[in-house]
């Protein structure tokens, strides 16, 4: 919508330009929020990894790596649009985030994995 709007005059301009950086930060705020809410799966993920079915083995791998490519998908979408917003606060906030939320991701893969693997060890022994 912001695209649309009249740039004939400087008033025009900057109220266009404020409108596409409203319309930039929420581009950023549902890829934020996405990976938050992804991020909050993970202790679901690893109750199942330490108690459940071992011969769900692969499902949880794959849900593993599932929740992993899902905040690293939204990382990126973070990233991308942050390029255009103006607002250095805001952008660095942001930026700091994803980096932060992408690397949880990461750590919580590996760990379920960990888990799994271990389990399925101490039943071969």
């Amino acid at each position: 919508a912001a695209l649309k709007m009249p740039k004939s005059t400087s008033a025009e301009r900057e109220r266009r330009e404020a409108a596409m950086q409203d319309g930039l930060k929420k581009a950023v705020s549902v890829p934020l929020s996405l990976a938050e809410k992804v991020n909050s799966l993970w202790p679901v993920l690893s109750e199942m990894a330490t108690c459940g079915n071992l011969a769900c083995k692969s499902d949880l791998q794959v849900a593993a790596k599932a929740l992993e490519l899902g905040v690293f998908g939204a990382h990126y979408n973070i990233i991308i649009n942050l390029k255009d917003i103006k607002e250095q606060e805001f952008n660095d906030k942001a930026r700091m985030k994803a980096f932060d939320l992408l690397d949880q991701a990461k750590r919580n893969t590996v760990q379920v994995l960990e888990l799994i693997d271990k389990r399925e060890e101490l039943v071969k022994e």
